[in-house]
């Protein structure tokens, strides 16, 4: 579960570390950050995919259980069941492919991967691996789902080096 929440602060509290001891970092990174958000945001608008637990709503799948509103429900109660309905409102129930939640842990990981050494990498891999195995096995996403968030995450990075090599060299 906690794996899964971290989405919504990880790649945010990176950001806030890297604008207080490495400000070019930063921009870098936010540009990545930015850009791998809208190429997801666009593919949802163009491509609305139903998530696993949806199509099994609608009877294209057997039962899915959703075990991170069933946990946060039983965990948090009427408050974080309140507020998780609230938040529900304002979120995209289409928008599965790619997953934004799989591309973030890999694009931190190929961001960073240079810069850190061999106990930053192997928790770099570690958290893009088991956010993987969280969204499969919580019926949120599929594997298909999820490969796709990794390339896309690899696309923008790739980009973004390739762009920032070239206005240095210009």
């Amino acid at each position: 579960m906690s794996i899964y929440l971290s989405h919504f602060l990880l790649s945010l509290a990176l950001a806030v570390v890297l604008w207080c001891i490495n400000y070019q970092l930063f921009r870098y990174y936010l540009g990545v950050l930015v850009g791998l958000t809208v190429a997801a945001l666009a593919t949802y608008v163009l491509y609305p995919a139903v998530p696993p637990w949806m199509a099994a709503l609608n009877g294209y799948l057997p039962p899915v259980n959703r075990v991170v509103s069933e946990t946060l429900a039983r965990v948090g109660g009427d408050t974080v069941s309140h507020a998780v309905g609230q938040a529900s409102a304002y979120s995209n129930p289409v928008a599965a492919m790619p997953s934004l939640h799989a591309a973030i842990p890999m694009m931190l990981l190929l961001f960073f991967w240079p810069v850190v050494r061999t106990r930053g990498r192997v928790l770099l891999v570690a958290y893009a691996s088991s956010m993987a195995l969280t969204l499969v096995y919580t019926g949120e996403h599929y594997v298909i789902d999820v490969a796709a968030g990794w390339l896309y995450a690899a696309v923008v990075v790739a980009v973004a080096a390739w762009w920032r090599k070239r206005k240095v060299t210009a």
